[in-house]
Formats: structure tokens, C-alpha cells, sequence
């Protein structure tokens, strides 16, 4: 079945393709959304919502430069923010629930 689904997708789709880009622009909208949204708890190693909203801050911050880069230069100049952000995302991938 995956096979088959592998299949359907056409050598032309990938050429040029940007995989950061692309789940970036996919994230970055659900990012802002839970950030949104009445939550309930935090992840286990931070103490309150504020402490997590500031974590989910960093994350939208780093795909928004990688969706919406102003010019190649700020992009670069804030890339250490864009790595914490994206490095908060992944150690925080299982902590999106409600």
C-alpha cells in the first residue's frame, strides 16, 4: 500500500523542491491555532502557561522567518532564534495536546 501511494507522486513534484518549506507552511498556521486556543495543561517541565506560551512563541517564530523570510540577510542574522525555535519543537513534538 505504501508503494503504492509512493508511486503517485511525480518526479516533477520533487525537483526544487523545499521540504522545510513546505512543512513549515503547514506547522506554522496549526502552530499559531494551539497557541491560540484555550489549553489545559503544560508540559511536564515547565512550571505555567506562561512559560509555554513563551516556548510556543519561540516555535511560530522560527517557522514564520522560514515561511515569511524579509530578506536572505535577517533570515541569517536571527538564525540562532530560528534554531531555538525549531530545536523547541522537536523536544516539544509530544506536548501538543489539550
Amino acid at each position: 500500500m505504501k508503494k503504492e501511494k509512493m508511486n503517485k507522486i511525480k518526479p516533477s513534484e520533487l525537483w526544487d523542491w523545499d521540504l522545510s518549506d513546505t512543512l513549515a507552511r503547514y506547522i506554522l498556521p496549526r502552530l499559531k491555532s494551539f497557541r491560540k486556543m484555550k489549553r489545559s495543561g503544560v508540559p511536564s517541565y515547565l512550571k505555567t502557561m506562561k512559560e509555554w506560551n513563551a516556548e510556543l512563541d519561540k516555535m511560530i517564530y522560527a517557522f514564520d522567518r522560514i515561511v515569511n523570510p524579509k530578506t536572505a540577510n535577517q533570515f541569517y542574522s536571527t538564525n540562532f532564534k530560528v534554531e531555538a525555535g525549531l530545536k523547541s519543537f522537536a523536544e516539544n513534538f509530544g506536548s501538543f495536546w489539550n
